[in-house]
């Protein structure tokens, strides 16, 4: 049951692969290797556990419920199809994913959707899937990315590998879409309109190291 079970239906022609849990990395011996992620400290994924969400496709047809996790080293979904086989969901079928608390298909946690022609950074236009980190016509999105870096071991024995991550942001009102360079009062309220007469409850809401979490309650605010 493809809208309730939190299987996908049976795509013909779709490849479903399965997934990997390693990575090819070329800093290791002597060439290239595969390195299992069990080898590297962190993780690639969003969240570790499997989490139920809605998928959508580039139509914004819903084409069902299923456990997903998203891996951010490879920009892939991973899906646990009715036998628990883990599968990796082919990019082209999915634009948007709604990510439900606790299985609770009602409500919303966090969506991620994947656009190409709407954000970019650096100039280049964003394959990976972005977050959206709150609802409204004035949104905080994020786009993150891991990768693989290595250091000598404390006696130089072996080396450690750990996942780094990056993150960027961007500022979305009704239909445009800003890439934000640093996550600062001052950048982001560049693209909020009339943003000048909201400076007062937004001295009295700032949080310590909390800009992220600030700008999110602000963007919520603004919206009501």
């Amino acid at each position: 049951n493809p809208t309730g079970g939190g299987y996908l239906p049976d795509l013909t022609g779709a490849k479903f692969t399965l997934a990997v849990h390693e990575i090819n990395f070329e800093g290791v011996g002597t060439g290239g290797q595969r390195l299992n992620y069990d080898q590297i400290k962190g993780s690639p994924f969003w969240k570790e556990e499997y989490s139920i969400a809605s998928l959508y496709t580039y139509d914004n047809l819903m084409l069902g419920k299923a456990r997903v996790k998203m891996n951010f080293l490879t920009n892939e979904i991973y899906y646990l199809d009715k036998k628990d086989i883990e599968l990796v969901i082919p990019v082209e079928l999915i634009s948007k994913l709604i990510i439900h608390p606790q299985g609770d298909t009602s409500k919303r946690l966090t969506l991620f959707r994947r656009s190409p022609s709407e954000f970019f950074v650096h100039e280049k236009p964003v394959e990976d899937f972005v977050q959206e980190l709150n609802e409204g016509n004035l949104k905080l999105m994020k786009l993150t990315r891991r990768k693989i870096a290595s250091a000598d071991s404390l006696f130089g024995t072996k080396k450690r590998f750990f996942f780094t991550t990056d993150e960027y942001f961007f500022v979305g009102y009704n239909k445009s879409i800003h890439h934000v360079k640093k996550l600062s009062k001052e950048n982001i309220l560049n693209f909020v309109p009339s943003a000048s007469g909201y400076d007062k409850w937004i001295a009295e809401n700032k949080k310590k190291k909390k800009k992220e979490e600030d700008i999110i309650r602000f963007f919520n605010y603004y919206n009501q």
